[in-house]
């Protein structure tokens, strides 16, 4: 999508569609899923791109998840919304709630998604 601000539900589903064809496999591990999630934008899409989003209307986020939900992808992202901070301080943030960076290292992050529990802890 070239232009952003002239997208439509249907452009953002497409390409979502297109961009999880290519790059999901049920073998990545969780972390793997993560790290692309992020780096394409897709992960919160109405964040702007410096800080790992596409500058898409809020409209994209329930569009987006939808199409990768219906993907039947486990995925979780961080709240909405981004309030105040450096870009260096967003970055951080990003990093540890998307990306789970400055935490323990988790036992599931080299596992593939299959084997993975999909309930709520």
């Amino acid at each position: 999508m070239s232009d952003s601000a002239a997208a439509t539900p249907d452009d953002v589903r497409a390409e979502v569609r297109a961009w999880v064809a290519a790059n999901w496999h049920p073998d990545l591990a969780l972390l793997d899923w993560r790290e692309r999630l992020l780096a394409s934008g897709w992960a919160v899409p109405s964040w702007p791109a410096r800080w790992f989003g596409r500058g898409l209307p809020e409209w994209s986020v329930p569009v987006v998840q939808a199409e990768i939900l219906g993907a039947e992808i486990l995925v979780s992202t961080p709240a909405q919304s981004i309030a105040g901070g450096t870009d260096e301080i967003q970055h951080n943030i990003i990093g540890e709630k998307v990306l789970g960076l400055l935490r323990e290292p988790s036992v599931d992050n080299d596992q593939p998604f299959r084997t993975i529990a999909r309930t709520a802890r």
